[in-house]
């Protein structure tokens, strides 16, 4: 019976390793053709937002998978001149969402990217409306007009969440 009971659970574990939580996935975002990888079937959504005390429309494609939420957004700003501008109020927007108790950012590198403003890689935890911990890793960089949001929201995010996201995003 415990000889059994020992093959059913190790035939559990067996099968449970096989089965991925993350399904990664090709999809694009806008008419630009930026490439991501996506653990999930995402959704698609537009909706206006406010960022530098202008009004946007923003596109979305989120899904979640594996207790995260995956999205890559992108807004049209028109002039390369203010993209510096609403990136720092969509960054701040973010973070004021999650109530983060702090952030680190850092210099990313993004083949085809814009120089200016730098693709910027940023860590920070927080707290969701009902008080739990979230945590983000979040990636904004911008390509002629359109500044871009690749981020992941989790309670913990490991690199198998964060690593095939992040190194998946490609710029034509």
């Amino acid at each position: 019976m415990v000889r059994m009971l020992l093959l059913a659970v190790m035939a559990s574990n067996l099968l449970t390793a096989c089965s991925p939580a993350l399904n990664w996935r090709e999809v694009r975002i806008g008419d630009a053709g930026v490439k991501a990888m996506l653990p999930c079937k995402p959704d698609h959504a537009q909706r206006k937002v406010a960022l530098a005390g202008r009004s946007f429309e923003m596109e979305m494609l989120g899904c979640e998978s594996g207790a995260a939420l995956f999205a890559l957004s992108r807004v049209n700003v028109e002039s390369t001149g203010a993209l510096q501008e609403v990136q720092a109020s969509w960054q701040a927007s973010s973070l004021a969402a999650m109530r983060a108790e702090g952030s680190q950012g850092q210099a990313h590198q993004l083949k085809h990217a814009a120089k200016e403003p730098a693709p910027l890689r940023l860590a920070a935890q927080g707290s969701r409306p009902d008080g739990r911990p979230i945590a983000l890793q979040a990636l904004w960089f911008a390509q002629g007009h359109y500044l871009y949001h690749a981020a992941v929201y989790a309670e913990k995010i490991s690199v198998e969440m964060s690593g095939p996201f992040f190194s998946g995003l490609e710029l034509p």
